[in-house]
């Protein structure tokens, strides 16, 4: 839900800053500057104080400026700039899917720990129940026989007052 949701509001920032870019470029383009006030005062164009810099620019760079003003150049431009969005947007999906492994991943770890987790539960469950029939560190066959041969090798000394 985050994701969607910023991805939103990312597609709206993108649809209004295009927005406002057409809007500035209908300024730019088609209405004219006051001719009282203001930077453009004198010109009949937004434009013409820059073409006003490239024809008095020397020829070496009016050469380069009307170059790169030429469609072949801008068309090689768009086309590099198109490569860089979709690269970017390429790797943003590759970085999705990378989190996506890694949450599997981290799933897979969880439910395996929890495997582990439940047989060491078991495990121990079996050793606490083994634990009881021992009573302690000897089984009561064993500890039977350890009285008989305490009692053996000893006499009287260990025999209580049950037993006599």
């Amino acid at each position: 839900a985050v994701v969607s949701t910023q991805s939103r509001s990312r597609y709206f920032f993108l649809f209004s800053l295009l927005v406002v870019f057409v809007f500035i470029g209908l300024v730019i383009f088609n209405f004219q500057p006051s001719q009282f006030c203001g930077p453009f005062r004198g010109y009949t164009r937004f434009t013409d104080p820059l073409s006003n810099v490239i024809n008095h620019a020397t020829v070496l760079k009016k050469f380069i400026i009307d170059n790169l003003t030429t469609t072949s150049v801008l068309v090689i431009l768009i086309i590099l700039v198109l490569l860089v969005i979709y690269y970017y947007k390429s790797l943003a999906a590759s970085r999705n899917v990378t989190i996506e492994l890694l949450k599997e991943q981290v799933r897979n770890e969880i439910a395996e720990k929890e495997e582990i987790l439940h047989r060491t539960q078991k495990n121990r469950s079996k050793s606490l129940s083994k634990e009881k029939e021992t009573d302690g560190f000897y089984s009561k066959e064993k500890r039977k026989q350890l009285k008989r041969k305490n009692t053996e090798l000893h006499g009287f000394a260990n025999l209580r007052k049950s037993d006599l």
